[in-house]
């Protein structure tokens, strides 16, 4: 330092950057408190000449001086030889959420939290004014998901069952995709909750209740927010068996005393006997048609010829199945046999 002219030099081996630091503080203070301390206050260069390590006292810098963090995520920047770092940034998608100015080896800490999509830059300074830089790409990370099991299954519905972790406070959707081809999902139901924030884990689940009986299905999670799209793997499930489905169709062949009927039976997964109920009186019906077999994965067109009809007569019929799980019967339908058909003599002709 100088004082009347004099230069006196201090070894650097006595005075460490803390102390060198303290001094330019002080000899400011002091400075304010009376100038006529000192003929000359002594500057940055003063210390620098007298000990030589000014230069590292004064640097500054910001380790990583780029990062990418995820929005509602927190990261921590390390600055050397801050010393009561003040922070500034270009943008309000990065704030500071704690600013450590504990002095350990050296370095001050600052942690950032990201707020919004977008690129800022933060800038720090140290005690002497000096400023270092450092960029933050705060991005919406892609979410993840795990598909769960399949519960409370019934012959034509199922709850589907997964979990989502959003990994930001971006609202994140979720659905779970389905279908009876393995990776070729023909229908999507949403999960509930539908929307999803935070970096917890969130169980959702999905009713469905649009399925067939004794049916092989596949379903997968799927997620997707402003960012990316995630899906989970796949699993499979087998829908329970249940009674038959039956369907009444037409009356063809007609004629004064027979009758083809038509139907359609779905066995629904257990071996079904069928058959057609029929008679003059709606309702009644009073006869039965040959038993046909339908096996259990099958869905088969039931086709009966029957016969010794009335002449001229109304007939109502339906279609009838049944398993072990019970009978369907399937809706009322009509037709009527044709009358004797009266021929007129061929007409003599004279000689």
């Amino acid at each position: 330092m100088t004082q009347n002219g004099a230069i006196t030099t201090i070894s650097a081996e006595k005075l460490t950057p803390e102390g060198s630091q303290l001094l330019v503080e002080t000899a400011a203070c002091l400075k304010l408190v009376d100038k006529a301390l000192f003929q000359t206050i002594p500057t940055i260069e003063d210390l620098k000449a007298a000990t030589g390590m000014l230069e590292k006292l004064g640097e500054i810098k910001v380790v990583p001086t780029r990062l990418s963090i995820s929005v509602g995520g927190t990261h921590t920047v390390h600055v050397i030889n801050s010393k009561a770092i003040t922070y500034a940034s270009d943008d309000i998608r990065v704030v500071t959420v704690d600013n450590i100015s504990d002095f350990e080896r050296g370095t001050d800490r600052i942690v950032i939290k990201g707020v919004g999509p977008g690129s800022s830059t933060v800038t720090v300074f140290n005690v002497l004014g000096r400023s270092g830089n450092f960029a933050v790409d705060v991005v919406i990370p892609k979410p993840t998901v795990e598909t769960g099991t399949a519960t409370s299954m019934t012959a034509n519905s199922v709850t589907l069952h997964g979990t989502v972790t959003a990994n930001s406070d971006a609202s994140t959707n979720a659905w779970f995709d389905y279908g009876t081809q393995s990776g070729n999902y023909s229908r999507k139901k949403d999960a509930q909750p539908g929307t999803i924030t935070g970096t917890g884990d969130t169980p959702v689940t999905a009713e469905i209740s649009d399925l067939k009986p004794a049916t092989t299905y596949h379903y997968r999670i799927a997620v997707k927010n402003s960012a990316d799209t995630a899906y989970g793997s796949e699993n499979s499930f087998v829908t329970k068996i249940s009674t038959p489905t039956v369907e009444t169709g037409t009356a063809t062949n007609t004629t004064a005393n027979s009758a083809t009927l038509h139907g359609m039976v779905t066995a629904n997964g257990a071996s079904t006997t069928a058959w057609f109920d029929y008679g003059t009186v709606s309702g009644a019906y009073g006869s039965q048609s040959d038993k046909i077999e339908v096996t259990d994965k099958e869905e088969k067109l039931i086709n009966v010829e029957i016969k010794g009809l009335l002449l001229g007569a109304t007939y109502y019929y339906r279609i009838a199945a049944e398993n072990t799980l019970g009978k369907s019967e399937g809706s009322e339908e009509s037709f009527k046999t044709k009358p004797i058909e009266t021929v007129s003599p061929t007409p003599t002709v004279a000689p």
